[in-house]
Parts: structure tokens; sequence; C-alpha cells
């Protein structure tokens, strides 16, 4: 992301930098959220608060659910 700011800042265009953030991404939820990102910008879709909203709940499903499997884990071993 840090780079994808840099580019920004030199004067790449949003569409481009966006682009370019998914490709490095080996995250799916980045590349998602980069695909996301370029729609907005191309169509000017309202629905980003709505997207942005149900990655996060998305996030944080996943983030339990592995905190949850840890656990399991942990207590299989002891």
């Amino acid at each position: 992301m840090r780079n994808t700011a840099l580019e920004l800042s030199n004067g790449i265009q949003e569409v481009e930098a966006y682009k370019t953030f998914g490709e490095r991404c080996s995250i799916k939820s980045l590349r998602k959220f980069s695909t996301m990102m370029i729609q907005n910008l191309q169509k000017g879709s309202g629905e980003v608060v709505v997207f942005l909203r149900d990655m996060s709940n998305e996030a944080w499903e996943e983030k339990k659910h592995e905190v949850k499997k840890e656990r399991v884990k942990r207590q299989a071993v002891n």
C-alpha cells in the first residue's frame, strides 16, 4: 500500500495505481479491494461504502474463525 501511495503522490493515475497494487498482492481480499476501487473510479459506483463494510465484516469473521481454530489446535496439544 505504501508503494501505491507513493505512486499516487508521483502523479500516477488512480486506476493504474490500484491495478498495480492488485498485481503486487498475493492476498485475495486485497486483490478484490483493488478491483472494487478501480470499478468505483471507472463507473462511479455509490456502493463502495457497502462493499467496504461487507469486506470488513468478512475479515472479522475470518479472524474469529482463525482464532477459534488455533484455540482448538492448542487444546488438542495439551
